[in-house]
């Protein structure tokens, strides 16, 4: 999906990598959750749908061309992030350790389906107190949140904490803005439900869980719609 900087082929995938630290507040951990692509793979398929574009420079054609058309962007590649060669070698590096390391498919990976992933724990106990690095850790989030603040900005967002402010804002609204196109496909696969209202359907499935994992499984790259991949992927 994505073409390392300087190409027009795509050769990675959008290679995310998340990275969580705790802190004295457990019910506030600090993760950073992140593609090294400059946009998702799903957007380029959400802004097809949607018949809108894309933002500049976030994709090529096949021709190595910028666009914004989400159909040529599918013929061609998305950009790294940075558009330069730093993200292009951050996303070269996820490639290795979640594929080669762990012996998923480095080649013809769009049909082999065989995407890897890696996870790493770290014991802080390991290097010293846990609780000295959770001071440690505060004291340079203090730093960053407090430093002084460039002409016309109001913030400095920690990783995650503008996500956490919108989530809180949707509850609190107790609603949350869905495309026109994706609604319709909810309504019309909601209409699969039972007229009584009755809690569950076919094969005893409730209609939350349908929804989930739909009978008739999407053959796209990442095949989301498998179990346990599309939970993992909402």
């Amino acid at each position: 999906f994505v073409a390392p900087y300087g190409a027009k082929e795509a050769v990675f995938g959008t290679n995310p990598f998340a990275i969580g630290i705790p802190r004295a507040d457990s019910s506030t951990p600090l993760v950073l959750d992140m593609a090294t692509s400059a946009y998702a793979y799903f957007g380029l398929l959400a802004a097809q749908k949607a018949g809108t574009a894309l933002p500049p420079d976030v994709a090529l054609d096949s021709a190595g061309r910028p666009t914004t058309d989400p159909s040529e962007a599918l013929k061609g590649a998305i950009q790294v992030f940075d558009r330069s060669y730093k993200g292009s070698n951050l996303a070269l590096m996820v490639e290795l350790l979640s594929g080669s390391l762990v012996g998923a498919a480095v080649q013809d990976k769009l049909a082999s389906k065989n995407w890897g992933n890696l996870v790493v724990v770290l014991d802080p106990e390991l290097l010293g107190s846990a609780e000295d690095f959770q001071a440690r850790v505060e004291q340079v989030l203090g730093r960053v949140k407090g430093a002084a603040l460039a002409p016309g900005v109001q913030d400095i967002y920690l990783p995650g904490e503008r996500g956490n402010r919108l989530a809180a804002a949707r509850v609190s609204a107790g609603v949350v803005p869905v495309e026109g196109n994706l609604l319709a496909g909810l309504r019309e696969m909601a209409m699969q439900a039972p007229a009584s209202g009755a809690p569950r359907l076919h094969g005893g499935l409730k209609i939350a869980t349908l929804l989930v994992h739909p009978e008739q499984v999407i053959d796209d790259p990442y095949m989301a719609t498998n179990v346990p991949i599309y939970q993992t992927a909402t």
